[in-house]
């Protein structure tokens, strides 16, 4: 079995949830700590949740910026 990959755009399945990984970008090179935070889009069943981490302001515009998908009924920072 391949080892689970935690950079954008990777999805994983268990069960009834599905979590997506947005962040971080492949390749990402020596970032400040915090904006090597794994950011998901966990759905379970009709409910999103997503997970940002630590990420700072530069990393959020780079997830909106590529139109991802980041809906979610519960924001967890």
């Amino acid at each position: 079995m391949a080892p689970a990959t935690a950079q954008f755009p990777a999805e994983h399945v268990w069960g009834g949830m599905t979590a997506h990984v947005l962040y971080p970008l492949p390749g990402l090179g020596s970032p400040e700590q915090n904006n090597a935070s794994v950011v998901l889009l966990v759905e379970h069943g009709s409910v999103g949740y997503l997970l940002t981490g630590d990420i700072d302001s530069t990393a959020e515009a780079q997830i909106i910026a590529r139109d991802t998908p980041v809906a979610a009924d519960i924001l967890k920072v």
